[in-house]
């Protein structure tokens, strides 16, 4: 017998990722939302980010499996979206930037320029923006370094060479 789920959501959705029964959601009303399927309600939410969720990402790294990186406008986030322990705290279950475990902001190249998708590898973080750079993260030391070539047009996804880390095509 097929199920399915069908969750309403506020704003138009920008990017999403899962892991077993858990679906994070980006928005462009800049919110993240956390459901744990086949759960229609928000069990975690992110407000205030100020911007579109251009991508997100469940965590690579070992002991943060609940943890989502995303991008919103020239800034990389990382959130623990980890359950609460209760459910009876409102407070519990919306988050603010200034609850984030990370934030890594990247120099724009011009006044428009946004990250529009990364990608995760371990311990590293690949991604592109809107001026047609791809650049680097090294999460452990939060290092961002560019690559020297610059694409006009970036049409498919970023993703890493599986055995090269500092490699992405």
């Amino acid at each position: 017998m097929e199920t399915s789920t069908s969750i309403e959501v506020p704003s138009t959705i920008s990017s999403m990722d899962a892991k077993n029964d858990i679906v994070v959601l980006g928005c462009e009303d800049g919110t993240v939302r956390r459901y744990r399927l086949p759960e229609k309600r928000v069990r975690k939410a992110i407000m205030g980010l100020g911007a579109s969720v251009s991508w997100l990402r469940f965590s690579s790294l070992k002991g943060q499996e609940n943890h989502v990186w995303f991008a919103c406008g020239m800034s990389i986030f990382c959130f623990d979206l980890s359950d609460p322990n209760t459910l009876d705290s409102i407070s519990s279950h919306i988050m603010r930037l200034s609850d984030a475990a990370a934030r890594i902001s990247v120099e724009p190249e011009g006044e428009d320029d946004e990250i529009n998708e990364i990608a995760m590898k371990k311990d590293m973080m690949a991604f592109t923006t809107d001026s047609g750079r791809v650049g680097f993260i090294d999460l452990a030391t939060q290092t961002v370094t560019f690559m020297r070539q610059v694409h006009r047009n970036i049409a498919m996804p970023i993703s890493f060479v599986s055995s090269r880390l500092s490699e992405s095509m």
